[in-house]
């Protein structure tokens, strides 16, 4: 069982989901019986929350799961309800990213496409500020907050057991002039330190390559154990996309983008040439 509650009920949610669909039952049947809400259903199978205890029973009950399983359900429950303990940035996060956050930690692989931006986990502590203040909602406070968080995931990538992360940029990210040309040259430098760690791969899509699959919509997908988590984000909110046949489209994107960028070597070399010419 895993030591994350917010694991602790993505798996829950599926063991749910898989109960309600062996019973051969719609997500409509299961709010028309018991009265819950579609949006609860909807929250509990996608790990977005736990059912209490009383819920949970009534669920089982009609799912019709026998009692030798039940046992091993209830506990991941319990373990899916505690309370996740967090730095203590998070309290300046916004909630759909604090979820995100532990989701990108947990996860096995990360693959990332952005076609203006340098991800988070690659930018380092002065592009980022630079970013930050971009933004006149922020506050000095919500700032070193956000920065702490930033710095935390960039040290996930170089820690033991470091997920696969395969990130896949457009030349705008590297070729935007955030800060000074200092800090253009620090941010390429790191970027081509990372590129080399056995667990990171980097390409980027040239503007010569013309249009592609994904030409303004920048997603991320996260994978943990055998689950695919696709995350996207606009100004001021997320989403995370819940089904299987939108996963499969954004891994399908993420391949073709593959194909259309620079080889990571190539990207290397590029990221190398960028910051030479940088005085």
């Amino acid at each position: 069982m895993s030591d994350s509650p917010l694991i602790s009920k993505l798996d829950l949610g599926h063991l749910l989901q898989q109960g309600r669909e062996r019973a051969n039952m719609t997500a409509q049947e299961v709010v028309q019986a018991l009265g819950f809400s579609a949006s609860k259903i909807s929250r509990i199978e996608n790990g977005h929350t736990a059912p209490n205890a009383t819920d949970l029973e009534r669920l089982l009950d009609l799912y019709g799961v026998d009692e030798k399983d039940r046992p091993a359900i209830r506990e991941l429950a319990t373990a899916a309800r505690r309370q996740d303990s967090r730095p203590r940035y998070a309290s300046k996060l916004p909630p759909w990213f604090n979820r995100f956050r532990k989701l990108e930690r947990a996860a096995s692989s990360i693959m990332h496409f952005s076609g203006a931006l340098i991800a988070g986990p690659l930018q380092t502590d002065k592009v980022a500020l630079e970013l930050f203040r971009a933004n006149p909602e922020h506050t000095e406070e919500d700032v070193q907050s956000f920065l702490k968080a930033r710095a935390a995931r960039r040290s996930r990538l170089l820690e033991p057991g470091a997920p696969d992360a395969w990130f896949i940029f457009g030349e705008a990210a590297v070729r935007q002039e955030v800060g000074s040309i200092e800090t253009r040259r620090e941010q390429l430098d790191y970027l081509v330190k990372v590129s080399t760690q056995r667990n990171v791969t980097l390409q980027m899509i040239p503007f010569t390559a013309g249009a592609h699959r994904s030409l303004g919509f920048d997603f991320q997908i996260l994978r943990i154990g055998d689950e695919y988590i696709v995350y996207t984000e606009n100004l001021r909110n997320a989403a995370f996309v819940d089904s299987d046949e939108d996963k499969k489209a954004h891994l399908a994107t993420f391949d073709s983008l593959k194909a259309v960028a620079s080889s990571p070597k190539e990207t290397r070399a590029f990221l190398e040439r960028l910051r030479d010419s940088l005085a």
